[in-house]
């Protein structure tokens, strides 16, 4: 299955700021992500998640908190990244946070606690934002093996930028019910996606009720410019 690098898009904005915690918040540490000697305390919503700072390094281009003149391990900010002051990550939610990490640290080596359509959605939507582009690409394979309705799946597609090819099925399956789409589905996939369906449904209307699924498959594909699969 093909898989693009994320979109250029407005989308997804660059990962928010870093700030400062209030010191009078009620914080509570991550029960299973404050790892006593991890070396980064991040802060998202009101929980504390301790970390080592390397995983962010190593797999993310927008955590790169050695790179920068302001980073927030130099000599003027030596305490930044601890309990009393933690990077606070904001825009984000921590379950979703949370999620990310069960990909970045995983509970049990080789197993992905991740199983549900909701979950693999937001480790996709953080790792697509903040560029961590393997587990995005992990998590689009991942999503691929999930049943999901056909206007959903290419809704999907577009919103997170993945090839129309990981979407082929669906295709098919749009522009061959019985069926054209309504109002509501004609508004989640925009107006330039809802055209080619309906050319594509034109096309196959032409030749007749019972059509082979080759035939279903050709006129997709020259619809779509994809590749028979």
């Amino acid at each position: 299955m093909a898989v693009t690098e994320p979109a250029q898009c407005d989308k997804f904005p660059n990962p928010p700021p870093y700030r400062n915690a209030d010191e009078n918040s009620r914080i509570r540490r991550h029960e299973d992500y404050y790892i006593e000697n991890g070396n980064l305390v991040i802060q998202v919503e009101d929980v504390h998640f301790k970390l080592w700072d390397h995983l962010f390094l190593r797999h993310s281009k927008f955590f790169e908190f050695n790179a920068s003149p302001t980073s927030p391990y130099d000599e003027k900010n030596t305490n930044l990244g601890t309990d009393q002051c933690p990077l606070v990550v904001t825009g984000v939610s921590s379950i979703d946070f949370e999620r990310l990490l069960w990909i970045l640290c995983p509970p049990v080596i080789g197993e992905f606690k991740a199983q549900t359509l909701e979950e693999w959605i937001s480790i996709l939507e953080l790792s697509t934002r903040w560029k961590f582009n393997a587990i995005r690409e992990l998590s689009i394979r991942e999503l691929a093996k999930i049943e999901i309705a056909p206007v959903d799946k290419v809704e999907l597609m577009q919103t997170y930028g993945i090839s129309l090819q990981w979407a082929y099925r669906s295709f098919i399956a749009l522009c061959s019910r019985a069926h054209a789409l309504d109002v509501i589905e004609g508004r989640q996939l925009g107006i330039g996606t809802t055209i080619k369906i309906a050319f594509a449904r034109e096309r196959l209307e032409s030749k007749g009720r019972k059509k082979a699924e080759e035939v279903k498959k050709k006129v997709v594909c020259d619809v779509f410019e994809l590749q028979a699969s």
